[in-house]
Formats: structure tokens, C-alpha cells, sequence
């Protein structure tokens, strides 16, 4: 009461505390009263608040911000407190205009509420400094403010009751009752955090799942930080501007400034994930008789986080109706305020009064804009992510399955180099993009439907009669679309051809300069690149073809229902119902625009999928096929008793073959085994099965009988191939090939292998730059450099397949020697 004293006579005498002008049911001191104890709670956490932030602040940051339990959940109903004491102060600014006048300043409505904003905001910073420091205990300090606030409200609400026949019409007791509640859960979500971490604190042996390990693994030097931060600054992105835009701005931004990736959004946990449910989904089409689905794997991956992000969306697509709608509140508030024919209130402002007012629809407007187009964003956001995961995983898997694929099966499938390129790249591609308009499939005809209903609601007849243009067109469209997957596949089909032709002339170009075949080629590429020009023209066209119809349509609809509606109806078209169909048609512009991308990304997506689920069934040398068993490396592993002491491998009455549909063995009556430690040569003239039966040994054949025994002793093997394979590296880097430099067994490996006459003729030594498949390099330095890599590999198996060959003579007998 000092104060309410100290602020009228500061303010002059035009101003009074609480006025009453004898009208309504709510002026007295008793409500004047329990506005006053609001004042309490805010003062006690000012006095509270104020020294924590400063020690928070000054405390040193933790080595994991992990979020407190009910994040998310805090953050929002903060905000819609934030919204609801919005509304809260709109309705005290519409009453004491409406009832009080400009005369007189009702100081006891408005302190309460300029006091209540900057509580919200502040109670925002307290949150987030205790979580970001984890300082749980500082949220004991919200919570005797909740307390407080629930007891004040309280008061109000007790107060409000007095007079019962407002409380169903009047708009304020709703607001308080509302705020009330929204305390009531804040109290409850920083109650539980708080037994949570105090639980925590005094059980040491504390069950941490290991997700949140992994998350406290990965924080240390994680630039990334969407996982770790507060909502707000995810859904802004404001860590980004201060985590990446900053350093950007100063200098351009390398990859060490990105940092790594998270574990749960690395390609390796896409790859598993889409792996199993791949997996799985050839399991049930096994059991259920049926062609296994590739898009059925990936909904079961991603359904979840799909889902979610269409509620998002189709939240933000119901916000965005609000303002054609709020069109003709706006423009019929503007034509009966110049008429001064505006409604005046009776002794309370209802909820439809509140809201139909000019002003509170201008800002309702500009807030359900701000919100729609933050969680529109949002979606994208997460469906794009999606789309990537599905991109990179997808990728994962093809090459594993081609590093996987028998020989035969390449050969036998059509499974040319062009086609593998063209699944790694081209059938990847669209993924990010078909994430991104995944959810717009079914929320893009929800909105022009919803559009349509509205607008019939709004002209009449008339407008359906025009949206009718909309229905005409589907046919068209349907049509469109299978056109364009006809020439999608057609394309795909060329693309493939020229690539294998690309990669045939670039494989034997030595060849093709030595014999002047360049024109020849050059005239084969030039006539399948062609085709595919042609088909990409068709393809192109048809896309201009539906983006046209799709641009042409809204503005098409739009004269038809105007010209319509002028002829159909009796009532004048007015300049509410002409402003509100024209933000109708501009919302469903979008949608319409979007149509044609769905069309197109939707028949690209489809067929790339079926590309991909035909490629991911082709038989791989670990599955059996008619109930053969293929072999594979370790395949049966027994125990070192089961074997012949010394041995490292046994094969026992062995029959294998390349094709295993031809019923005929390359090798049969195979037994035989090799010695641990020891050299074992094969000899035989060419083609008598040598390399065969190494790549039985390997794995790369299929066992039509008999089995092959390794030692259970889990260790790498190294292989030399007949044909050296080298990176586009260093030379020193085709050596180590990934692993620790060790200088002394280095230095062992390069003069065992002969490598260091070489190494004096290279210009750089073995800094010396690889060119792509060794094209520097002669062919016996090739195959030191690949013998040397396989030694040093430090393997207890090493297998070589006729590395002598292109070796000279005196190199060739140090590299035996050194093996």
C-alpha cells in the first residue's frame, strides 16, 4: 500500500491506482488487492535470481551441458506463458480503453502485468544458465517462485469467483485460470528434475544409459551443438551464427572447423540402421512369399522422426490459414470504425470480442506468421537430415555389396561399372530432396483442399465451380507423371551405358592412343551420349510442360471465380470476402507450385529405389543359393585342436567352382593345407587353377562340397593381387595403406622389398605422389610397392598371387627371401 501510494503521487493526479467508474462487477479494492500479490513472488525471485545468475556466470563451465529430463517441455510452456501474458496484457489495455478511458491510468492493472513479462524472460535466463553450468539445484529457486505464483493466482481466481456471472463470458478469469495452470506444470516439471538430480547426486552407481555416454564422448570437440543447446537457440539456429558464422566471418571456414559428427548422425549409424531394417524386411518377404520392399526398410527407420516432423507441418500449415482469415476480421473492423458503427462492450470483454478487435488481430497475425514459418522451418530441418541419413546409409550399403557381389553374379545380372557408379551417385542424389518433400505428399492436397473449403464458404458456388480447373487437371498431371518415369528410366538406362563405355575408354587408354583408336571411341560415346541428350530434352520438356499448367492455375482459378461469382450470386462482391479470397488463392499458390517437384521427385525416388532393391538382392558369395554353401573366409572356424598342429588353414575334399549354375567344378577333390609360419609356393602351368584356388581360400568362390578350416586365431590376412592396386597417394602412404609409422620396421619393410633404388630414382622419394592406378610407376615397382604393403600390414597370413611376374629377376629373389 506504500507503494500503491508512492506511484499515484509520482504519476499526477490524473492517475489512480485502481479507478472505478461504478460499471463493472470487478472494480473494488479486493481485486485491487490480489493484484497487489503478484507483486510478491516477482520481487522474491528478483532478490533471488539476481545473485545466482551473477554466481552462475561466473562459474566454470562443465565438461557436459547434457539436458536436465523435460527440456523441451520446460521451454514450450514457458513460451506459452510468454504468449498467454501477452494476451493477459492486451485485454487490460482493450478494458481500460474501453471502461476507464484516456483520462485515467489504472496503475493497479497494468504494474502487475509490466512486472509479469520480464518474470517470464527471466525465469528463461535462470533455466537456461542452471542447465548449461548443471546446476540443478539453482532451479529450487523456480520453484519457490512457481509456489508463490500459483498462490497469487489463486488469490485472483478466488477473487473472480465472486462474481459467477462474468466468469463464463469474460475473457480475463479464462487468461488467469490458463496462467495458473501453465505454473501449476512448471512446478511439477522443475520438482522432478530436481528429485532426478538429486537421486543422481547421492547414488553414485547411478544407471546411465549408453546413449548419453556416447553424448558425453562426443560433446568434448563437437562444434555441431543442435544436440546440446537450449530450444530457442535451436530453432533459431543462433548457435550456429555464434558457432560457425563468427569463424566464417574471420576467415574461410576449413573442415577442421566443422568438427566431427555426432555418432548418432555419422554414416555408420545410418548405415547399421538401414542395414538391420534391410535385413529384416528380406526375412519377412521370405516368409511371407513376397518381393522384398526397399521404401518399406526405410519406413521402418525413419517412421518415427517422419511423423514427427509432419505434426510439425501440419501445425505450421493450420497457422498459416489464420491469416486470410484474419483478412476479413481486419478489413470489416476498418470499415465499422470509419462507419463508427464498432460493438461496445457490455460490462466484460468476451473471448470472440477480444479477438475480433483490429489491433489484436494485426498482432495475432504477425505471431502465428513468425511461429508457422519457425516450425515450417523446423520441419525441414529435420526432414532434410532425414533424407541425408537415407543418402549416406544407402550409399554405405552399396559399397559394401559391391565390394560382396560374386563374380558371377556381376557378370550374369548386367551389374556393369557404369551401373555401380550410377547407384553410389545418381540414385542417391534425390534423397535429400525426397526427405524434404516426403511430409508435402499428403500435406500439400490437405492445403489446397482446405483452401477450396474455405473459399466456398466465402463465394459461394462459385468458387467450387472454379476450383474445378484443379480436378480437370489431375488426369493431366497422372498422365505427366508416367510420362516422365517412362523417360526417367530411359535416361537412367543410357546413363548407365555411357558410363560403362567412359569407364572401358579410361581403363585401356594406353591401348586405345597405342592404336589410334581415339575416333572410334570417341564416335560410340557421342552416340549413346546423344540418346541420352535427347531423352534428358523429352524429360525437360515435360517438366516445363506441368510447371506451366501449375503456375498458370491460381491465377487461372482466380479469374473464373471472380467472373463467376458476379453472375452466380445476388449478394455484391465486397471488399472483405475480394481481400480474403485473394490471400486464399495466394496460399494455395505454393502448394500447387510444389506438384510438379512431387511428381517429378516421386516417379525419380521410385524408380531409384527399385534400382536399388533389385541391386541389394543380388547373390553375394556368403549366400547360398538352391541349398549349396558358399565359402567364406573363416566361414567354419575350429578350434586349434581340431586341426593338425602348425596348420593354418585345411581345405578337405573341396570342389569349387565361379558359376555355381553351371553344376561343374573348376576345382575338384581339393585337400590339402598350409603350414603356420612357413612359405608355401603353388606352381602349375597358366591356367591349371592356381589363382582359383587361392581365391577359394579367399573366399571369392563358391563351395560346391567339401569346407575350408582356418585357425581360430582371429588376425588380418594380407593379398597381393596379380594386378597391383595402388592409391592415388604417396608412395609411403600405399605402404603404411591407414596404419601407424613405425621407422625402424619402415625402413625393414622398403629394403627387404628392393624398394630403395627406386626410392632414390623418385623425385620426391617415397613422398613421391601416385598417380591414378600407379601410371608413374613401372609394373615390378608397382608390385614391390604392393608386397610391401602387404608385409608390413604385419599380418600372420600373407597371400600372394604371382607377384614374380613383372618383378626383375634380382628384385624378385629379395622379395622371397624377405617373405
Amino acid at each position: 500500500w506504500i507503494l500503491k501510494a508512492k506511484v499515484i503521487s509520482t504519476m499526477g493526479g490524473n492517475v489512480s491506482y485502481c479507478p472505478t467508474n461504478g460499471a463493472l462487477p470487478y472494480d473494488g479494492e479486493s481485486l485491487c488487492v490480489a493484484r497487489s500479490l503478484q507483486y510478491i513472488p516477482q520481487l522474491l525471485f528478483v532478490a533471488l535470481a539476481l545473485p545466482s545468475l551473477l554466481y552462475l556466470h561466473r562459474s566454470p563451465p562443465p565438461a557436459s551441458t547434457l539436458h536436465f529430463p523435460l527440456h523441451a517441455v520446460r521451454w514450450i510452456l514457458m513460451l506459452v506463458l510468454l504468449l498467454v501474458s501477452l494476451v493477459e496484457a492486451g485485454q487490460v489495455m482493450i478494458f481500460n480503453s474501453q471502461f476507464y478511458g484516456r483520462e485515467a491510468v489504472p496503475v493497479g492493472l497494468y504494474l502487475p502485468l509490466l512486472v509479469n513479462v520480464p518474470l517470464v524472460a527471466c525465469t528463461f535466463t535462470v533455466a537456461h544458465m542452471a542447465e548449461i553450468r548443471q546446476r540443478s539445484g539453482f532451479l529450487f529457486v523456480l520453484v519457490v517462485v512457481w509456489i508463490c505464483s500459483c498462490a497469487t493466482r489463486a488469490a485472483l481466481i478466488h477473487d473472480y469467483s465472486s462474481w459467477p456471472d462474468s466468469l463464463d463470458t469474460d475473457i480475463r478469469p479464462k487468461t488467469c485460470f490458463v496462467i495458473a495452470a501453465i505454473y501449476v506444470l512448471l512446478l511439477a516439471a522443475d520438482s522432478y528434475v530436481l528429485i532426478i538430480e538429486w537421486v543422481k547426486s547421492k547414488r553414485s552407481n547411478y544407471n546411465v544409459s549408453a546413449s548419453v555416454k556416447e553424448d558425453e564422448d562426443d560433446e568434448a570437440n563437437m562444434v555441431f551443438r543442435d544436440a546440446y543447446v537450449n530450444l530457442f537457440s535451436k530453432v533459431t539456429y543462433w548457435w550456429f551464427g555464434k558457432q560457425i558464422l563468427q569463424v566464417g566471418f574471420k576467415k574461410p571456414l576449413e573442415m577442421s572447423d566443422l568438427g566431427p559428427v555426432s555418432k548418432k548422425e555419422s554414416s555408420d549409424a545410418a548405415y547399421k540402421a538401414i542395414k538391420s531394417a534391410w535385413q529384416k524386411e528380406l526375412t519377412r518377404a521370405q516368409i511371407g512369399c513376397r518381393k522384398p520392399s526397399l521404401i518399406r526398410a526405410l519406413g521402418r527407420v525413419f517412421w518415427k522422426t517422419t511423423a514427427f516432423a509432419g505434426l510439425l507441418l501440419l501445425i505450421a500449415n493450420s497457422l498459416l490459414f489464420y491469416g486470410p482469415l484474419a483478412v476479413n476480421l481486419i478489413v470489416k473492423y476498418v470499415e465499422d470504425y470509419e462507419a463508427g458503427t464498432l460493438p461496445d462492450y457490455a460490462d466484460t470483454i468476451t473471448l470472440k470480442e477480444f479477438f475480433s478487435n483490429g489491433y489484436v488481430v494485426a498482432v495475432t497475425v504477425f505471431f502465428t506468421t513468425v511461429i508457422s514459418s519457425v516450425i515450417m522451418q523446423c520441419h525441414h530441418l529435420i526432414m532434410f537430415r532425414v533424407g541425408v541419413m537415407m543418402q549416406t546409409g544407402i550409399r554405405a550399403m552399396v559399397y559394401e555389396k559391391a565390394l560382396r557381389l560374386a563374380n558371377w553374379s556381376s557378370e550374369n545380372s548386367g551389374l556393369t561399372t557404369g551401373l555401380l557408379l550410377n547407384h553410389m551417385s545418381s540414385d542417391t542424389e534425390s534423397f535429400p530432396h525426397l526427405g524434404f518433400l516426403l511430409n508435402q505428399a499428403w500435406a500439400t492436397p490437405l492445403t489446397v483442399v482446405v483452401a477450396i473449403i474455405l473459399l466456398v464458404l466465402d463465394l459461394g458456388w462459385s468458387a467450387l465451380i472454379a476450383c474445378g480447373v484443379i480436378i480437370v487437371l489431375l488426369p493431366v498431371q497422372g498422365k505427366v507423371a508416367a510420362v516422365l518415369a517412362r523417360y526417367q528410366r530411359k535416361t537412367l538406362r543410357f546413363s548407365d551405358n555411357r558410363l560403362k563405355k567412359v569407364n572401358e575408354l579410361l581403363q585401356g587408354i594406353k591401348l586405345l592412343k597405342l592404336y589410334a583408336w581415339e575416333e572410334s571411341f570417341r564416335k560410340a560415346i557421342e552416340i549413346v551420349r546423344n540418346s541420352e541428350l535427347r531423352t534428358l530434352l523429352r524429360l525437360t520438356l515435360m517438366r516445363a510442360f506441368i510447371l506451366f499448367f501449375t503456375t498458370v492455375t491460381p491465377i487461372l482459378i482466380t479469374l473464373v471465380t471472380f467472373g463467376l461469382y458476379t453472375i452466380l450470386e445476388d449478394d455484391p462482391l465486397t471488399a472483405n470476402k475480394a481481400f480474403t479470397a485473394l490471400a486464399l488463392f495466394n496460399l494455395m499458390r505454393t502448394p500447387l507450385l510444389l506438384i510438379p517437384f512431387l511428381v517429378n521427385m516421386s516417379t525419380q525416388s521410385y524408380i531409384s529405389l527399385q534400382r536399388l532393391s533389385k541391386f541389394f538382392q543380388a547373390r553375394e558369395l556368403t549366400q547360398p543359393l538352391q541349398g549349396q554353401t558358399m565359402s567364406l573366409l573363416r566361414l567354419e572356424s575350429r578350434q586349434n585342436n581340431e586341426l593338425p598342429a602348425g596348420v593354418e588353414v585345411q581345405i578337405s575334399d573341396g570342389s569349387f567352382c565361379w558359376d555355381p549354375e553351371q553344376q561343374e567344378p573348376t576345382l575338384s577333390d581339393i585337400s590339402l593345407s598350409f603350414p603356420k609360419g612357413k612359405l608355401t609356393m603353388v606352381v602349375g602351368r597358366v591356367g591349371s587353377g592356381k589363382s582359383s584356388l587361392l581365391s577359394a581360400l579367399l573366399g571369392e568362390m563358391t563351395t560346391l562340397s567339401g569346407t575350408v578350416t582356418w585357425n581360430d586365431e582371429k588376425s588380418p590376412i594380407a593379398f597381393g593381387a596379380q594386378k597391383a592396386w595402388l592409391l592415388n597417394d604417396t608412395l609411403k602412404q600405399n605402404i603404411l595403406f591407414g596404419g601407424e609409422l613405425d621407422d625402424e620396421k619402415y625402413r625393414a619393410v622398403v629394403e627387404a622389398c628392393a624398394l630403395v633404388p627406386d626410392l632414390e630414382m623418385l623425385p620426391a622419394g617415397d613422398k613421391t605422389e601416385i598417380g591414378e592406378r600407379g601410371i608413374n610407376l613401372s609394373g615390378g615397382q608397382k608390385q614391390r610397392v604392393s608386397v610391401a604393403r602387404a608385409i608390413y600390414s604385419n599380418s600372420r597370413v600373407v597371400v600372394l598371387v604371382r607377384d614374380c611376374v613383372s618383378v626383375e629377376l634380382a628384385a624378385c629373389h629379395s622379395d622371397v627371401s624377405a617373405v
